[in-house]
């Protein structure tokens, strides 16, 4: 009889819990309703039945693996997220020095070139006059010892370096070209474009810009606004271009902005030497004058003038009004060259004022 109540209350326990797809039965953790009804039955067959409390089992803080595997992955991520920040920080800081440092030197090589270009424009523009005849004495004689004919070098070339950045100068006599505005004021804009094309297709400027002309009228005279620039001449032209080179006639070798409009019969080439005369003078004029100045000496260059007797005196006092045998005005090239570009300016000393320009 007892054996079959203990074997009833056994599978009454484990009945409810013993079911396929459930876990197992804890036999320390029996329900309330199975204790009341074991301990009643127990206590009718004469049995003491004692339930004890579960044991609940705590893990010390040394031993807690799950919580220090969670601690860790956080330092972790904390870790590579600091990381990041200060590499992203280090990298501004990087990139702020790099831009500094190259506009520190970028600076410092602006202003370097700037005062080259300020002090040669101070020391050579006050001498261009000096220079130029320097350049004619390796140009008076030719390599069997003759004396070169006329026109004299117009221009002439230097080269230095200072500070790490090469310079080349140009000084130009501005009165051995053709001025543009004595052209406008003498024969107007469709007459002055004509010979202008023609002086730069009769040189070596095959490939010549496209002439501008930028000028009006003034309402109150009448007179064409006087043109101050090359801009206003040649549309888009390059400051190389303008310049040109040793071997190569640039656009404004033989035009010019600047001076009283005479034109420098000791080195201006005969073809602007027309193009400033004709019209003025007749051309059986010209022709003498460029005669007289083929057989002339260099040294002999003031009475060149006055020995054209065979033209008359009213047109040698013509001729004498829109030519000389010396330059007021003169222009000053400053090319600066480094590795990774050029820098080109152009200063003008002239009776009117002193002007300047950069590209």
């Amino acid at each position: 009889m007892r054996t079959k109540l203990l074997n009833a209350c056994r599978d009454r326990i484990a009945a409810p819990r013993d079911r396929p797809g459930r876990p197992r039965p804890n036999a320390e953790r029996v329900p309330g309703s199975h204790r009341r009804w074991l301990s009643g039955t127990a206590k009718k067959i004469g049995f003491s039945v004692q339930f004890r409390q579960p044991t609940q089992i705590t893990m010390p803080k040394c031993c807690n693996v799950g919580a220090r595997a969670a601690r860790g992955g956080f330092a972790l991520v904390m870790s590579l997220a600091l990381i990041a920040v200060a590499a992203i920080a280090l990298a501004g800081i990087a990139r702020r020095s790099t831009l500094a440092a190259v506009e520190s030197a970028t600076a410092s090589e602006a202003l370097k070139r700037r005062w080259a270009v300020r002090s040669l424009r101070a020391t050579l523009l006050p001498r261009a006059g000096e220079i130029l005849p320097r350049g004619e004495a390796g140009a008076r004689r030719t390599g069997d010892g003759e004396r070169a004919s006329w026109p004299l070098p117009a221009r002439r070339r230097l080269a230095l370096e200072l500070a790490g950045i090469e310079y080349e100068l140009v000084v130009v006599d501005e009165q051995a070209k053709v001025n543009v505005n004595a052209l406008l004021d003498a024969h107007g804009r469709a007459e002055a474009r004509g010979r202008l094309e023609a002086l730069l297709a009769a040189g070596r400027n095959a490939r010549a810009a496209r002439l501008a002309l930028r000028t009006s009228r003034r309402p109150d005279t009448n007179a064409w606004a006087r043109i101050g620039s090359y801009d206003q001449l040649f549309a888009g032209a390059a400051p190389g271009r303008l310049r040109g080179g040793p071997r190569v006639s640039g656009l404004a070798a033989a035009v010019t902005c600047w001076g009283s409009g005479r034109v420098n019969l000791r080195r201006a080439p005969d073809r602007v030497v027309r193009a400033t005369l004709l019209g003025r003078v007749e051309p059986r004029v010209v022709d003498a004058v460029l005669e007289a100045r083929a057989r002339g000496r260099p040294d002999g260059a003031g009475a060149l003038l006055a020995g054209l007797e065979s033209i008359g005196a009213e047109a040698r006092q013509r001729v004498a009004a829109h030519a000389t045998v010396g330059s007021e005005t003169h222009g000053l090239w400053v090319v600066a060259r480094t590795d990774r570009r050029s820098w080109h300016t152009l200063a003008i000393r002239a009776p009117s004022g002193r002007f300047a320009f950069s590209w």
